[in-house]
């Protein structure tokens, strides 16, 4: 597995090696290189490389798939540029993806052939990032809710041009960010008959706090059971000047079939 990465690695530096000294234009021309990920069956790995264009100022994303026992790569045909997320299905039959559409950000599968592209949700909104359950009859996606207002034109309407911001506790900011009244909240729905059932079901309804957490956590911070009934995930559940001052996080367990959540770790994992 190690020549693998070796070899991931020497394709795409090849073109840059003559270079004497680090530029923007080499910073620009230097492929990414994401989601590294072995096949169920352990014969294949996939990840995903994003180019970019100076002269547009976008991005393109790309799967590939290098055999473990061959050492050759390939490009798996037919994948949107502005894919995203790639994973292996559980079954190892199909890989998915996230892909923006007519309607919002979904999730699609396609054959590791580049065949028989599907569309298996039906979301009108923005998805971030989603993970299959390990028997693949569940998936969990993230998606920022709207649960406070923060702007002058959601107080009074009237004031269409106002751009005031309107805070009376800390976060009002983290880093660059301004808290613009939306939490990150993870969501499941069942898979039937190989689409999403819904829209999904918000294992945080009505809260106010985030997980995964801000502000670089993604869906490593979550994860199904085994028999994918529970969602095991990371939050800090704290407000206003506590959440500030505060570096605490626990971990909780949410039942999908009972819509119960347990705090399992009671603030073991802080680092105050």
């Amino acid at each position: 597995m190690k020549n693998i990465f070796i070899l991931i690695t020497l394709v795409l530096t090849a073109s840059s090696i003559a270079q004497n000294r680090m530029t923007p234009e080499l910073l620009w021309d230097l492929k990414r290189v994401s989601g590294i990920q072995v096949s169920p069956d352990y014969k294949k790995v996939l990840f995903s490389q994003k180019t970019y264009d100076l002269s547009t100022n976008e991005s393109k994303s790309s799967f590939y798939l290098v055999n473990v026992s061959t050492k050759l790569t390939s490009v798996i045909p037919n994948i949107d540029g502005k894919a995203w997320n790639a994973q292996w299905r559980p079954d190892g039959k199909k890989i998915g993806f996230l892909m923006r559409d007519d309607i919002g950000i979904n999730v699609y599968e396609i054959n590791v052939d580049g065949t028989g592209l599907k569309r298996i949700s039906n979301l009108d909104f923005k998805v971030s990032e989603f993970k299959y359950a390990p028997d693949g009859k569940r998936l969990m996606f993230t998606k920022d809710v709207k649960l406070e207002k923060h702007t002058s034109r959601e107080f009074e309407t009237d004031l269409v041009r106002s751009n005031a911001r309107v805070y009376d506790d800390l976060m009002y900011r983290h880093w660059s960010d301004y808290n613009e009244g939306y939490f990150t909240h993870i969501f499941f729905s069942v898979i039937d008959n190989g689409s999403l059932a819904g829209t999904g079901i918000d294992i945080m309804k009505d809260e106010k706090y985030d997980a995964p957490m801000k502000p670089f956590g993604g869906l490593e911070q979550a994860t199904f059971s085994p028999d994918g009934a529970e969602i095991a995930y990371t939050s800090k559940k704290l407000s206003g000047k506590k959440y500030a001052i505060s570096t605490n996080s626990d971990i909780y367990v949410y039942n999908t079939n009972t819509l119960q959540t347990v705090n399992v770790s009671k603030g073991m994992m802080g680092y105050d």
